[in-house]
């Protein structure tokens, strides 16, 4: 079996967070998991040792990115698009719900990778979380099994998937199938008739659309909020969404699993 981690960011995302990512990766994860690095024209040899590749080389990704990198509605810039703006996103005038073009180079990297990677065990990890513990390909078993298409991090009662963390089996059909037609949705502009544009949210509309057939695992959490941390990927792995990459660590007061690991007992 083989199995497969891809993440991607962009130059300042490298030097905020991605290069953390990467030492933590190499001195944590198991040298029979691959990973597959997407970046914005970086220089390869930064990354030797992985599979490095130009985000724009990927085609579907180059011409979205020339359709609305300069589009300030699809960059979640426009106050008065539709639905979902909280009085802070309005004040900061940015909504990630409507940032199609941010994530859309996630779903990107993601399908491509299934492309030239075609089997075994595939699994998005953000550039923003950091390894601190040994992780294996039995650790990444338990969370995909042979029998699943997909896994993934979903929330106690309503809201979007937290999708920080997902695996894909590439040797289900369903699940190749899945990975093309989430990519069509943004290829396609489909995304833009959805209530929100960002790839947590389009993740759970197609798991919905092939609901009939498909078989995911949702990996337990305790928390509604930071799910990650609360989930067993809290055991190996810490997640810094948004501001956390400022204090480089989640808040002690977040986490409410009983983890036993030094890193969740330090300050």
């Amino acid at each position: 079996m083989k199995y497969s981690v891809v993440t991607s960011f962009s130059n300042a995302g490298f030097e905020k967070y991605g290069r953390k990512f990467i030492e933590t990766f190499n001195k944590y994860w198991s040298k029979d998991i691959d990973l597959h690095i997407y970046h914005e024209g970086m220089d390869d040899k930064l990354f030797v040792g992985h599979r490095a590749y130009d985000l724009y080389t990927v085609p579907e990704c180059s011409l979205f990115s020339r359709k609305y990198r300069n589009d300030p509605l699809v960059n979640g810039r426009v106050v008065d698009a539709p639905f979902r703006w909280k009085k802070k996103c309005v004040n900061d005038k940015y909504n990630f719900r409507y940032d199609a073009y941010k994530f859309s180079k996630k779903v990107f990297a993601i399908y491509d990778a299934a492309r030239k990677i075609g089997g075994g065990k595939l699994f998005w990890v953000d550039a923003d979380i950091v390894t601190f513990d040994n992780i294996d390909t039995q650790f990444l078993e338990d969370l995909l099994r042979d029998d699943y298409d997909t896994c993934y991090l979903g929330r106690i009662g309503s809201g979007h998937s937290e999708c920080g963390f997902v695996g894909y089996n590439l040797d289900k059909a369903l699940a190749r199938v899945f990975i093309g037609y989430f990519a069509n949705m943004y290829s396609n502009d489909e995304v833009f008739a959805l209530n929100e544009w960002h790839d947590s949210y389009v993740y759970d509309k197609v798991r919905e659309y092939f609901k009939a057939n498909l078989h995911d695992y949702c990996i337990p959490s305790t928390e509604r909020g930071h799910v990650f941390i609360n989930s067993v990927l809290g055991t190996v792995m810490d997640h810094l969404k948004g501001d956390r990459k400022d204090t480089g660590k989640s808040s002690l007061t977040e986490l409410k699993a009983e983890h036993q690991h030094d890193y969740w007992r330090q300050a």
